[in-house]
Formats: C-alpha cells, structure tokens, sequence
C-alpha cells in the first residue's frame, strides 16, 4: 500500500517523464527511423550477398558440367568468369582452385601459377588454402622452379586440415627439394613427417626415403 507522499512522487516522476517524451519527441522518432534504416541496409547487404553465393554457385556449376564434358578451354573461359565476376564468394575461390588445376592440365604452369597466387593474396576461405598451396607446388615444380615448390608444398602441409594430407605434401616437398640436390633439407622434412606424423601411412615412405638419402644410417 503506498502513502500519499509516495503517491505523490509517483506523479512527479511521471510528469516529468511525460514533458521528457514531448521535448524529445523529434529525436526519439529520427532515432526510431535510424535504427530501422540500419536495420533494413544490413538486410540488405545480407541478402545481396545471398543472392550473389546462389548466382555464383549456379555458374560455377555449369562450368563444372563444361569440364566433365572434355571441352576444357570453354571450360577455363567459364571459371575465369566466374572468379572475375564473384571474387571472395566461395564459389569464386572453388572456381580459382578448378582453373588452376585445368591451367596444370594444359600444360600452362605460368598461368596457373599467376590464378593461385591472386587467390592466396587476397586471402581465401581456409578450405581452399592447403588445395591452393599445393597446386601451387605443383605448378611451381612443373615449371622447374623446385625451390618455391618446395616451399608451396610445405606451405600445404601447414594448412591442410587432416595428417595425410599434411604428410602427402611434405613428402612432395622433400621430393622436390632431393631433385634440387638440398639433401639436408629434404632429410629434415622426411624426419618431420616420421617425428610428427608417425600414425599415416606415408611414414613408410618416407622412412624409405630417408634411408635413400642416408643410405648409412
């Protein structure tokens, strides 16, 4: 049960939140259209970007059906589109990895050594980092330039999510860096892949390997 003097103040606190609302109202009412404003641009974008992974997707899928078909330069024409045209959407960077590796199956390493490295400079989803990496290597070591092969595939080994891909790439880059007559370094990144990586099945390999180059050991 309240007291007069309760009551009082009551109506007090009351009035002067009324003539607060009335001196307010302009303010209170642009606030209220801000906040809604805002509310629908960040729909918006939101939605755009929806759109845009559905456009991206339904593209990179007919280019897709274009390489299974054989016809692999219409094929390279369509991806590069697609990465032209949604760069930094998923389907964009799928579609940087797929055109590389069509680059790779032409015989044009240059040329896809020049799509992975746009893709890595502009910083792709963590999916496609260890794929690109090791195209990367690939094209790197089908160009003849073993020593940045071998980096790219250590590279892949760093980013790949699962430990036989992690050994797969090392045991590419210790290949390579055999080949370009860095024993030392190849021997370093076999014993890397027994010492860490001992549970796959590559740790045979490269104990193989290991003894090719240190046959005395």
């Amino acid at each position: 049960m309240t007291t007069p003097t309760q009551d009082t103040h009551q109506h007090e606190q009351a009035d002067k939140l009324f003539e607060w609302l009335k001196r307010n109202r302009r303010v209170l009412i642009t606030t209220a259209i801000s906040i809604v404003a805002i509310a629908a641009a960040v729909w918006f974008v939101f939605a755009a970007r929806q759109r845009r992974e559905v456009v991206a997707n339904r593209e990179l899928a007919d280019a897709r059906a274009v390489a299974a078909s054989g016809n692999l330069a219409l094929a390279a024409a369509d991806l590069s589109q697609v990465v032209e045209r949604f760069a930094g959407t998923t389907a964009g960077q799928e579609a940087a990895v797929l055109l590389a590796q069509i680059r790779l199956m032409e015989g044009q390493p240059g040329a896809a050594v020049v799509e992975l490295e746009r893709l890595l400079e502009a910083g792709p989803s963590d999916q496609f980092l260890a794929s690109a990496y090791g195209l990367l290597g690939a094209a790197h070591e089908q160009g003849g330039n073993l020593s940045a092969a071998a980096n790219a595939y250590r590279s892949a080994a760093d980013a790949a999510w699962y430990d036989f891909l992690k050994a797969q790439h090392l045991l590419d880059a210790a290949r390579v860096l055999s080949v370009a007559g860095d024993t030392a370094a190849a021997v370093s990144t076999l014993e890397r892949i027994i010492s860490e990586l001992a549970e796959t099945d590559q740790t045979v390999e490269a104990q193989v390997r290991l003894y090719e180059l240190r046959p005395n050991t």
